[in-house]
């Protein structure tokens, strides 16, 4: 059989995806659902405004709120 003649057989057929079921039904587990142990969160904040000028950022209360381990701003980098 030619590369082409196989290449026929594909096109326009059903393909069995056996990977599918488990995740449609909610018992596969995704990558972006994996947490192992002592992984950490960042979030980004930026202005809502694209013209602003940005006069000053409360970062001490961002550090003494729960579970935060590391606030940063442009003077710390």
């Amino acid at each position: 059989m030619s590369a082409t003649e196989e290449r026929r057989l594909y096109v326009g057929s059903p393909v069995k995806r056996r990977e599918d079921r488990s995740l449609l039904t909610g018992r596969g587990t995704y990558v972006d659902n994996m947490a192992p142990p002592g992984t950490l969160a960042m979030i980004v904040v930026r202005s809502p405004y694209a013209s602003a000028r940005v006069t000053g950022i409360a970062a001490d209360e961002a550090r003494k709120a729960d579970g935060v381990v590391a606030v940063f701003t442009a003077a710390d980098l």
